[in-house]
């Protein structure tokens, strides 16, 4: 996300505002989406200025509590997975493809008897929160996710897992110092971030802890709306059954007044 943030999201901003003669536009991210703007706006502080307001559903920039088995599983056997990443060069994570969606559509819609071993992998990506889960969007789900990451942008969350900071990717001491001109990468100074920003994200988040989401909120002082949905996981944020009426209805009157 380094990488994301320092071409990618500047690139779609500048892109937008340039067509729409706006001089500011409202940002929504999810998980990852929030990592890249809290990485933009502290490594290039202009862009704060080009946000009128963030809504950061489920904000992960501290990463000391991640709870997930994928996470947990890179940090601890980098060094074997980098080896087999290379040797068969397979570094796209999940790419985007038709066969998800039609897989999807055979074996988790309303009739299948494996539709809950589709909502268990749904709980191992999000956490468990069978009262939000609606089964019947599986085959939609399935058509859009997942759309693609790198094993680096997993390493990335892995490093911040095991440095519990909010960091620029770790290439060791050797290109460190040729990246960075010191043997450890920079912290991200999210005091430079003055975007008023939403939080929002669950109780059984296993990405964005509550620990770790009140670390980040507690440095970025523009944290208009800091809340802890009960019952909520990772994907809620998206597809849960009560995500209108928890926040996208008050995110949209909080946008009127921006």
């Amino acid at each position: 996300f380094d990488e994301v943030a320092s071409y990618d999201l500047p690139a779609f901003i500048d892109y937008i505002l340039n067509v729409t003669t706006h001089k500011q536009l409202y940002y929504v991210g999810h998980s990852q989406g929030t990592t890249s703007l809290f990485a933009l706006a502290a490594f290039k502080p202009d862009y704060n200025r080009k946000v009128r307001l963030s809504v950061a559903l489920a904000p992960v920039a501290y990463g000391g509590h991640i709870r997930s088995l994928a996470v947990f599983f890179i940090a601890n056997f980098w060094q074997l997975i980098e080896g087999f990443v290379n040797i068969t060069q397979l570094y796209e994570v999940l790419p985007s493809t038709p066969l998800f969606g039609s897989l999807a559509q055979i074996f988790c819609n309303d009739y299948s008897a494996l539709r809950s071993v589709c909502a268990s992998i749904y709980y191992s990506a999000g956490g468990y929160t069978p009262n939000q889960l609606n089964q019947t969007l599986f085959p939609i789900i399935g058509s859009n996710t997942p759309s693609g990451s790198s094993m680096k942008q997993m390493q990335h969350y892995a490093q911040l897992f095991l440095s519990k900071s909010f960091q620029h990717y770790d290439y060791g001491e050797k290109i460190n110092l040729e990246k960075y001109g010191r043997p450890t990468p920079p912290k991200y100074d999210l005091r430079k971030v003055t975007i008023p920003h939403l939080f929002y994200y669950g109780t059984n988040d296993v990405f964005a802890n509550k620990e770790d989401a009140d670390k980040t909120a507690s440095e970025i002082k523009s944290v208009i709306v800091h809340r802890r949905i009960e019952g909520f996981g990772h994907l809620d944020l998206l597809w849960g059954i009560d995500v209108v009426e928890l926040i996208f209805k008050e995110v949209l009157e909080l946008m009127k007044k921006f």
